[in-house]
């Protein structure tokens, strides 16, 4: 709490103003097409395992999620107030910025579903001493700003590099908006990685099942380099 309170009052002193010059208004369509365009692929994913990737209602899923995001793209370039401008991503700091959101909290959360899984399945650890056990990355993350706290900050300073200030606030939206859905994304791909490949018991067979998952989460630390890379130079 005292770092929050430092950090409202610098932020009052400091900060520039970025509202737009007219308030934007609701843009209930486009909400629904990217509630649509989420639920749609998380629930594919998460299910199409157990229901089969060709079932009738993983593919209708997957037919949703296209002609959501086709139709997003068509009707916000459209809107004069759009909820998410299309435009937005013809700026490679914004761009890369959402990318390696996605990728790095995907990283992140995959990480610590099968660290959970691992801790408290196989090793047989209470849900408080794997808390315990995981507690250091949090530590190296808040206190020395190593690893992924060299990611997350950077994040929104790339997003709203590349916009007007006028758009600060919008470009900001979407960068911690592409976070929740890498986090959503990580824990549905590693999840149904996992059960695909799981032989046997949790107890026993996890390790082995786990090995394409953990290649997946370095996967995506590679992705945030590259697109580190190539979008934040000069």
């Amino acid at each position: 709490m005292p770092v929050v309170l430092v950090a409202l009052v610098l932020t009052a002193f400091f900060v520039p103003e970025s509202r737009a010059a007219v308030a934007r208004r609701l843009d209930p369509v486009g909400q629904v097409l990217v509630i649509l365009f989420l639920i749609g692929l998380t629930y594919s994913i998460i299910e199409g395992q157990a229901a089969g990737w060709g079932s009738p209602l993983i593919v209708s899923c997957f037919v949703v999620v296209v002609l959501s995001l086709v139709s997003l793209v068509f009707y916000e370039r459209r809107r004069e107030q759009p909820l998410l401008d299309p435009r937005f991503f013809r700026s490679a700091p914004f761009s890369g910025a959402t990318l390696i959101a996605v990728a790095g909290f995907a990283a992140l959360s995959g990480f610590l579903f099968l660290n959970s899984l691992y801790l408290q399945e196989v090793r047989g650890f209470s849900a408080l001493h794997a808390g315990l056990l995981t507690l250091p990355m949090a530590v190296m993350t808040v206190i020395f700003g190593l690893g992924f706290g060299m990611l997350s900050s950077p994040i929104t300073n790339a997003a709203v590099s590349g916009m007007p200030r006028s758009q600060a606030g919008v470009a900001a939206a979407i960068a911690s908006t592409s976070r929740q859905v890498g986090a959503s994304l990580g824990v549905a791909i590693v999840g149904t990685v996992l059960t695909a490949r799981l032989s046997g018991p949790l107890e026993t067979g996890f390790v082995a099942a786990a090995q394409l998952a953990w290649y997946i989460i370095a996967g995506c630390g590679l992705l945030v380099l590259v697109f580190g890379l190539i979008t934040s130079g000069r």
